[in-house]
Formats: structure tokens, sequence, C-alpha cells
């Protein structure tokens, strides 16, 4: 089945067939490995799920519709940075950014939501601006969402002339952890996800972000760096997740953040 979504794809991008491609049941649609091209009113997109699974997806004109099952997501990047207007994506949470050279847009939703969720995603004619501004020209619709472009935040290395590393106990690590990890998270994202996901890993020596100052113990933040990155790929490679060279290798994805949770109970 994953062959037949791809192929019908496939026939969309080079023989323009408008109607799309669509299948209904779980699990039958799955972005698997590379990504894939897309071409929706004529703007080239490429589309990427790691980890995740859709229930259906269809493209008819410049719309894109999708059905989505909890603790999944997609990604959308294009270097036309043309803005998208979504409509009834309900706990569909959309988050943007938008370069010189590239506009990414990755949808998710939450391990919490019951059922399935189904909404458009509209191309507009607009273009998105770094800065958080979307360009001129795009079409109606609730819930689109704007564009934020996050610069990466350079941290002052603190000069230290003689610190032992920190001790710090999975039990002692886990009574200041609050909340969980219910959504992707990325390298270069600003959001209060961070700070839990930089405390789960914490707690273990072998993916401890820091042994002192900023993202150590005790010091963690909202913010998704480098240090952050690699504590992440440490994780996945430890708990057999994924290894470098494998789509979703440093992205807190659906099967990252389950066995991130569950060293929580």
């Amino acid at each position: 089945m994953k062959l037949r979504f791809l192929l019908a794809l496939t026939l969309v991008v080079l023989l323009g067939v408008s109607p799309g491609v669509s299948f209904a049941a779980y699990n039958d649609v799955t972005l698997v490995g590379g990504d894939t091209l897309l071409t929706v009113g004529g703007v080239s997109f490429t589309a990427a799920a790691p980890d995740a699974v859709l229930q259906s997806i269809s493209v008819s004109g410049d719309t894109i519709t999708v059905t989505m099952p909890a603790n999944s997501y997609l990604k959308l990047t294009s270097s036309a940075r043309h803005t998208l207007t979504t409509t009834s994506r309900s706990s569909v949470t959309k988050d943007s950014t938008c370069t010189d050279s590239l506009a990414t847009d990755v949808f998710s939703t939450p391990a919490s939501v019951s059922g399935d969720i189904s909404f458009n995603i509209t191309v507009d004619s607009g273009t998105c601006t770094t800065g958080g501004t979307p360009g001129g020209g795009g079409s109606g619709g609730g819930g689109g969402g704007g564009y934020t472009y996050v610069p990466p935040v350079s941290t002052p290395v603190a000069t230290v002339t003689t610190a032992p590393a920190a001790t710090v106990t999975n039990t002692t690590a886990r009574t200041a952890i609050a909340g969980t990890v219910d959504r992707l998270l990325t390298k270069g994202m600003t959001n209060p996800g961070v700070k839990t996901l930089q405390q789960i890993l914490n707690s273990d020596p072998d993916t401890r972000i820091a042994n002192f100052g900023s993202g150590s113990p005790g010091n963690e933040s909202d913010f998704f760096g480098s240090a952050t990155l690699k504590a992440v790929q440490k994780f996945q490679v430890k708990y057999g997740i994924a290894k470098p060279g494998d789509s979703g290798y440093g992205n807190v994805g659906p099967l990252t953040r389950t066995i991130l949770n569950s060293l929580m109970k």
C-alpha cells in the first residue's frame, strides 16, 4: 500500500493528476525513508513524516486534505516559500518557520487527541518573510497561524576553573519534571516542551546535555539548540530508535516521545 501511495504521488507530480491520492484505512499511508515530492496548485512541496502514520491524504487543485490520528505529524517544505492556510484543524498544531530560501510547516497531533482529525491545507499566493510576517495575497480560512522565525540564541560559555561534574540521580531529576513531551520538537524551536525534554535527558548520565552551565541539571531551558540535538541523538541510539543517516535522527518524533515519557513513570 505504501508503494501505491508513492506511485500515485508521482503521477500527481509528473502527469498533473488533480484529483490526487486518497486512502482511507489507518496505517495505509505511511511516509517513510526519503522525502516525497508533491505539486499543489503549481507549487512544489517536499513532504516528510518520519515515524508518522497518516490515515489519509489527498491533493486537489491548490488544496491538500489530510486526516491524522493521535501522535502523528506531517512536515511540508517549499523553496517557493508560499504561505499555507488551514481550516478545521481542531487541536492539530501548526509550527511554521521561514528563511530566505525555505518555508517549513509542521502539522502535529498530540498523543491525547481522541479520534482522527481531518483538515484542509490551502496554498496561498503570498510568500512568507523572515521575522513572522506572511506575504500578501493569502486566501481565507480559519486557524492559518503566522510564520515565526526563531534565530539561534547564543549562550555565553561559563568560565569555570575547578568544578566537579554535577551528580544527579534519576530520582532527583524526575521529581523536577513537569508534564510530558507531547509534540514534535526539532532543533531551533523554542517551546515549553523542550524544557521537559531536557529534564528527562538530564536524568540519565548517558544522555545528559551538560554537566554544568547552560543545559545542565537545574539549568534547562525552552530552547532546542545543538547540545540538546546531540543529547537526543544519543538517546535515540541508546534505545534503538534511530542512528546517523536515518530519517528523523535528532527529531523528537512519536516513537522518541513515547520512550521519553515512559521513563517518567
